[in-house]
């Protein structure tokens, strides 16, 4: 049984929202971006705060990463976190790159 959010957790789950939607809408510069998923255990936050860069193809995220641009991806999202008073010791190991599957 899912516990009913509480204050607190809806107050950070809005700002999660804010800080996804700002890095997405910087994202976007990167062929084949699409948006961000993420997913949070509240009772383990924040080591349970988990991201996903989804993209059209691997062929986006190969090139991507050749182009050592994964970082820019992983900035835009910490600086949003950071903006709406949100910190994660370290975004390279809460964020995933992936393909939505069709």
């Amino acid at each position: 049984m899912r516990k009913a959010p509480t204050k607190i957790t809806e107050k950070l789950e809005k700002k999660i929202v804010n800080a996804v939607t700002s890095a997405a809408m910087q994202s976007n510069e990167f062929n084949g971006f699409l948006r961000f998923e993420y997913e949070v255990d509240w009772s383990n936050f924040p080591v349970s705060l988990k991201f996903k860069a989804l993209f059209h193809s691997e062929a986006a995220i190969a090139t991507l990463k050749h182009d050592g641009q994964q970082n820019r991806i992983e900035k835009y999202v910490l600086n949003a976190l950071m903006k709406q008073g949100v910190r994660v010791k370290d975004i390279r190991k809460l964020m995933t790159f992936e393909v939505v599957d069709n």
